[in-house]
């Protein structure tokens, strides 16, 4: 699933439940000294359906 930092926009193509973690404990590059990546899932537009 592809993943995207809100703060500095990178994204993963990430796998597992641990590389999310690894990354989420990385220090983002664009904020303040100690704050991490905050993951958000990155749709593909047009795949969300809502159901009618």
């Amino acid at each position: 699933m592809k993943f995207f930092c809100k703060y500095c926009s990178i994204e993963w193509d990430l796998k597992t439940f641990d590389a999310i973690q690894d990354v989420q404990e990385t220090q983002c590059y664009v904020t303040l000294k100690g704050v991490s990546h905050h993951l958000k899932v990155k749709w593909p537009r047009g795949e969300i359906n809502a159901e009618e």
